[in-house]
């Protein structure tokens, strides 16, 4: 009896606890101008964290595919069969790693690996410190996808009927770009990013580093170094 007794005394203890940190959170709020403004500021900019954007004015980029892929043929590698030789490329400097660094930031990637051919990596750098550049923001780039095999050109088939079987990103010359997600975790800044995205390779197109294809179902660009 006297356990149960202990128990309900330690409930009632929590829930009285409870209810006066609610109703004094409720007067402080109600009774605090300054307060409510910056939780309002602070909803906003998580909104546009989580985001987000569309896709921002301007041309669209049509660089066609078979554009793309002479480019890639004739930057790149031959097409692997699967990741067995991903690791002897690197070691020869053929191809390299991409990964997280100050300017872009690689997604979770499910049908492509995080490589690509030296000039290729260049171009990536050269985007996301571009992009920072115009849109006065330390915000992030994000890669959702890189060098694929044929092996998980295959397994992307099955998945999604427009994959084509002779992609670009098998030469490791190729690469997408979100253009409606950035990392923002930690610069979670007032600016279009997402336009400044466009403007970069709008101007890196004009130099003829890249083609770009705006691909409006992915939300991303597709871009082969030239």
């Amino acid at each position: 009896m006297l356990f149960w007794i202990r128990k309900l005394h330690i409930i009632c203890t929590v829930v009285l606890v409870l209810i006066i940190l609610t109703v004094g959170s409720i007067y402080v709020y109600r009774h605090s101008p300054r307060l409510r403004q910056w939780i309002r500021n602070e909803r906003s900019l998580l909104t546009r964290h989580r985001h987000h954007y569309t896709l921002p004015e301007g041309k669209c980029f049509d660089d066609l595919q078979n554009v793309q892929l002479e480019a890639a043929k004739r930057n790149g590698i031959k097409p692997l069969d699967d990741d067995k030789k991903i690791q002897r490329l690197v070691h020869d400097g053929v191809l390299e790693e991409i990964s997280e660094n100050a300017t872009y930031k690689v997604d979770h990637l499910t049908h492509s690996y995080p490589y690509l051919v030296p000039k290729a990596v260049m171009l990536l750098e050269d985007i996301g410190e571009l992009t920072q550049s115009l849109g006065k923001s330390r915000s992030r780039i994000i890669v959702t996808s890189g060098l694929r095999t044929k092996e998980t050109i295959a397994k992307l088939s099955r998945s999604n009927s427009n994959a084509s079987r002779n992609s670009c990103h098998q030469y490791g010359t190729t690469f997408d770009i979100s253009y409606i997600r950035f990392d923002e975790s930690c610069f979670l800044e007032k600016t279009d990013i997402s336009q400044a995205l466009h403007d970069a390779l709008e101007k890196l197109h004009e130099q003829g580093r890249c083609y770009v294809k705006t691909e409006k179902k992915q939300h991303c660009y597709h871009i082969t170094v030239k």
